[in-house]
């Protein structure tokens, strides 16, 4: 999968003109039906996000939902910001509102690190990745809504004297919409040779 920044995107005369990301994947690799997965991005693909747009849109990813059904998350700060795609790249209207509505602000602001007033930022840094828990006893466990969540690092960005540094924060959230938070780390994590 390869995610690039298209600064000045294609004219188009609906609300998704002003911000695209062109994205190719392996349709092989990605859990949707088979009659999708024929066509799905074996061309480059521009992938358009729900208003606000950022100066620099970048970081986003894709991720699934425990039904096939795609989605990009777009922001994990100041607020979550993420939309059902559609094989054309269009996206569905912003949903994270009914994540916050679920608790996912008084969860973030409570254990989300505070950036400083100057040079710190809080942005989304990695792909996901989908991880199904299942404990030892459980030896015919498959994938639900109730044991698989999506992964992703954020990080806390400072840049002093010419120097950024990245502190890695882990965000787990539910595989069925609206996608609640369901863990921060409190602390980063320690990565060797960091």
């Amino acid at each position: 999968m390869r995610l690039f920044w298209n600064p000045a995107p294609r004219k188009r005369k609906d609300r998704f003109s002003k911000s695209a990301i062109s994205f190719w994947g392996n349709p092989q690799s990605n859990p949707v039906s088979e009659t999708c997965a024929e066509f799905l991005f074996k061309l480059g693909t521009e992938l358009y996000r729900p208003t606000p747009f950022s100066a620099t849109e970048k970081n986003w990813f894709v991720f699934w939902d425990v039904d096939g059904q795609m989605y990009a998350h777009y922001d994990v700060a100041p607020r979550r910001a993420f939309a059902k795609l559609n094989v054309d790249g269009s996206a569905g209207p912003d949903i994270a509102p009914r994540a916050a509505a679920a608790g996912d602000e008084r969860r973030l602001d409570k254990y989300m690190p505070k950036p400083g007033p100057e040079d710190e930022s809080i942005h989304q840094a990695t792909n996901s990745l989908s991880v199904t828990m299942c404990g030892r006893y459980e030896p015919g466990c498959k994938p639900s809504h109730a044991n698989t969540f999506v992964f992703t690092i954020y990080h806390h960005k400072t840049f002093r004297e010419f120097h950024g540094t990245y502190e890695p924060y882990v965000m787990v959230f539910e595989q069925r919409p609206p996608f609640p938070v369901h863990g921060v780390s409190q602390k980063p994590l320690w990565i060797h040779g960091r």
